[in-house]
């Protein structure tokens, strides 16, 4: 028989090397998908990819960046990614979780615009509607969301948000 994709099962097994060898290896979008849906893929492995691979390769494919978001969202670290990369992986996050928490990782390096394009395009209800003026919004009542939350108040994105029973009311700027 034959094996297709015994590439990435080489890859799997020797990842260190081929990180050093990243660009001397003709690897495509399609490899890194298959790659990242091998059984060994990890939070470590995405880590190492956003970190190394030309991030054209992971914009190239909707689906890479889901499941680099989740991966990434779990991970403790924070990598140094361009504002491309961050709206993709937010945009195609499997989940609100996922997506503020990585969202999150990055909010204090961002400027005030581009916080705004996330929170106004790239997210969706409820979170854009924080950007539309004298909106009250409820979020669930989750760590992540009160962390997001803090921050917008914090630094005028949002004039107040108040704690109910299972969520927060998160009131817009005039």
């Amino acid at each position: 028989g034959t094996f297709p994709n015994n590439h990435i099962n080489l890859i799997v097994i020797h990842f260190e090397k081929f990180l050093e060898k990243l660009n001397e290896i003709t690897f495509t979008s399609n490899d890194l998908l298959l790659l990242l849906k091998s059984e060994e893929s990890d939070t470590e492995m995405s880590i190492a990819i956003i970190d190394n691979i030309d991030e054209a390769k992971i914009l190239a494919e909707p689906e890479t960046c889901k499941i680099l978001c989740d991966n990434y969202s779990k991970a403790t670290i924070k990598v140094d990614i361009s504002f491309d990369l961050l709206k993709a992986l937010i945009k195609n996050g499997n989940n609100e979780k996922s997506k503020i928490v990585v969202f999150n990782k990055h909010i204090s390096d961002l400027t005030r615009d581009e916080v705004i394009l996330i929170l106004g395009g790239t997210l969706t209800r409820p979170y854009s509607q924080f950007m539309k003026s004298l909106r009250k919004t409820n979020i669930p009542k989750t760590y992540y969301n009160l962390e997001l939350i803090n921050y917008l108040k914090n630094n005028n994105f949002i004039s107040t948000y108040s704690e109910k029973k299972s969520s927060y009311r998160v009131n817009s700027k005039r």
